[in-house]
């Protein structure tokens, strides 16, 4: 039954395994995360086993680099217990340290503990969650370092050929069996399951050797397919209502200094018609527009005259332009064109 639950993202997976261990608590906590899913089971607060498969069969390789090959299987917990206790107790740990790696990447999902469940294989001597948390922590360091150098897990590795000739290289066992599978290109998780070794050190093998120049990391063949994102493109800022009604307000203004620009640029009066005009506005008896055809439309012709007219003071009166905007006033209540 399940006693205690949460997410974690509220609460990371080393912190509910400290609480777990305070408590002296028994059973398996049980870990989903959004990529990786794992169990971890706990003896009176103490880890006993750890896993990311679906079941709970030990049956991983050892991973430690200085075993030989026909040790490097899978094998059953009850087995290596009785024939090698020390390296079976390396081992285990080592297992329990990569899967809580794994398993402490995982920055969102959710968590429960079950009380009283126990593993299908019993382990005699249980590792403290202190010890365990400080290796995982020591290997998620390293694995900061591998990924450094050749990416994720996931990604493809290939051999670099040719080699100088004259060039000397010293290679171990599993350096050259890794050499023999990433000649075919493989990822480091390929590497890891053909030679039934652990993913960390497969990754720290690979990264030597891609140091060393005799590995390259390939380019990813999902990447290279990949058609290349079209350039973004800007969207025009929608203008606010505000803004519309000043631009508007600007427009009216703008077409109305043009009119008034174009009286005031229109034909003048010459200084004889403005005298003429300004005659015949001041007369009594009113006067047809016909008697001031074609004032204001062209050039008049200089015929010397300067004077004119009534004698009217013409700095007392409005300007020309002024006069001539009147006079077509007048042309067009007569029904001039």
């Amino acid at each position: 039954m399940s006693e205690l639950s949460g997410s974690l993202e509220d609460f990371p997976l080393p912190d509910v395994l400290r609480l777990l261990s305070r408590r002296t608590k028994h059973g398996v906590l049980h870990v989903y995360g959004d990529v990786v899913r794992g169990r971890v089971y706990l003896d009176e607060g103490r880890i006993s086993y750890a896993t990311t498969r679906s079941t709970d069969d030990f049956a991983e390789g050892a991973g430690a680099e200085n075993r030989a090959d026909a040790d490097r299987r899978r094998l059953h917990l009850e087995e290596v217990g009785h024939e090698d206790p020390e390296l079976f107790n390396d081992f285990l740990k080592l297992q329990i340290t990569e899967v809580l790696v794994r398993l402490g990447r995982e920055t969102s999902g959710s968590f429960v503990f079950q009380n009283g469940v126990i593993p299908e294989e019993s382990v005699k001597e249980p590792f403290s969650v202190d010890e365990v948390l400080a290796a995982a922590e020591a290997e998620l360091k390293e694995w900061t370092r591998i990924e450094a150098i050749i990416g994720t897990t996931s990604r493809p590795m290939t051999l670099v050929l040719p080699i100088e000739e004259d060039r000397q290289i010293e290679l171990s066992g599993l350096e050259w069996n890794t050499l023999g599978v990433l000649a075919t290109t493989a990822t480091t998780r390929e590497v890891a399951e053909r030679l039934q070794m652990f993913e960390i050190v497969a990754g720290r093998i690979i990264a030597r050797l891609v140091e060393e120049g005799l590995v390259e990391v390939a380019m990813d063949p999902k990447a290279a397919k990949a058609p290349s994102a079209p350039p973004p493109v800007e969207e025009e800022p929608v203008p606010s209502p505000v803004e519309e009604a000043v631009t508007l307000l600007r427009e009216q203004e703008e077409e109305e200094d043009d009119e008034a620009e174009a009286v005031e640029g229109s034909s003048d009066l010459s200084e004889d018609e403005t005298r003429e005009v300004l005659s015949a506005l001041t007369r009594d008896e009113p006067r047809s527009a016909e008697e001031f055809e074609g004032l204001g439309d062209d050039e008049p012709a200089d015929d010397g005259n300067a004077g004119g007219g009534r004698g009217t003071d013409l700095d007392e009166q409005p300007p020309a332009s002024e006069l001539a905007r009147r006079w077509r006033n007048l042309r067009a209540g007569a029904g001039e064109s």
